[in-house]
């Protein structure tokens, strides 16, 4: 039989750390002035260590925009997120809200009292309100954001680093004409999602540490299918296509593969490598092809653990996390042979 979970008391936090209850409790709320620095720190790394549950009816309230395409919600995200939730007991409540609850003080402070939230878990990851940062902070309201670089207290996949680790292995496999290809994010917006820049950043990084020439295939406005598929067909028929194709996502990878495959006069990989972003760590569309997966579960448990501790002592702040993103061998990817 399952043995039921063991909740976590200030007791065995105390016990741990070297503390008496008194002064773990009082350190975990905010409460110890008095305890030196080192003390601190000590009693909210055990405590974050064994699970210590939130504080006492504490929920937690995670927002996301009611605007198209600002928000971004992935399985494993929320599967991440709930996990930390049941781990720490508090108590969820999500949102979707529109700009007008974000951008002034008492909006704001009606949305909070609404939920009665001890803190806001942020997944908005562009084109929110440009005062809601500062508004929060100037507020005090303990928050993490998910997949939003910001100077603290976020959490976001290491994009840039990704794409330079895809870039060098196909480096390694010996390509020198490596192309990054992006047929979904429009490059003329000033609101791209961070992940079109940093992927395309990480790219070029590497290009130019191995001293080769990039090369983007992007867009100008958002393409159709004929015409997707047309631009893909040019490329694949130039006279200097591309060895190696890093794609921004699977809505890239994609029809690249299926147009590679179908022209009767390519092969992948011998003539054709093609990589590209995942949020699963396997292909979800069973095409295997090599991909860098977003480890989607460990930014939603890592963003509300992280909140948890900021509940515990509001006071508290962290430097961004950047998490590594996994490198999924398929069959897309060899060696140049020619």
């Amino acid at each position: 039989m399952r043995q039921p979970h063991k909740h976590i008391s200030i007791g065995d936090v105390a016990k741990v750390a070297r503390v008496s209850p008194k002064i773990a409790a009082e350190i975990l709320h905010g409460q110890a002035a008095s305890a030196s620095r080192n003390t601190r720190e000590r009693v909210r790394l055990v405590a974050e260590r064994l699970g210590h549950p939130a504080p006492p009816g504490t929920t937690i309230l995670m927002i996301h925009s009611s605007t198209n395409h600002q928000s971004y919600t992935p399985h494993a995200l929320m599967h991440g997120v709930m996990k930390a939730a049941s781990k720490a007991n508090c108590r969820i409540e999500i949102a979707s809200v529109a700009d007008d609850q974000l951008d002034n003080e008492p909006a704001l402070r009606h949305l909070i009292g609404h939920y009665n939230a001890g803190g806001l878990l942020i997944n908005y990851q562009h084109g929110f309100p440009r005062v809601m940062p500062e508004l929060i902070e100037r507020l005090g309201i303990p928050a993490v954001w998910l997949n939003s670089p910001q100077q603290q207290d976020c959490v976001v996949p290491a994009d840039f680093d990704a794409a330079q680790s895809l870039t060098n292995h196909a480096l390694a496999l010996g390509h020198h004409r490596i192309a990054y290809m992006d047929l979904t994010s429009d490059f003329t917006v000033h609101s791209l999602h961070h992940s079109s820049l940093e992927r395309l950043d990480g790219y070029e990084h590497a290009m130019k540490e191995a001293g080769l020439p990039s090369r983007l295939i992007g867009v100008e406005y958002p393409l159709n299918k004929i015409e997707r598929n047309e631009l893909i067909s040019i490329l694949l028929q130039s006279p200097d296509r591309p060895t190696f194709i890093i794609t921004y996502n699977q809505n890239s990878a994609l029809p690249l593969l299926h147009l590679a495959l179908s022209s009767g006069h390519l092969r992948v990989p011998q003539d054709v490598s093609i990589a590209s972003f995942s949020d699963d760590l396997q292909d979800s569309a069973h095409t295997d092809i090599t991909h860098m997966a977003v480890p989607w579960e460990d930014v939603g448990h890592a963003g509300l653990e992280r909140l948890i501790a900021r509940c515990h002592q509001p006071g508290r702040r962290f430097d961004p996390l950047m998490l590594p993103l996994q490198l999924q061998h398929g069959t897309s990817c060899g060696r140049l042979n020619f």
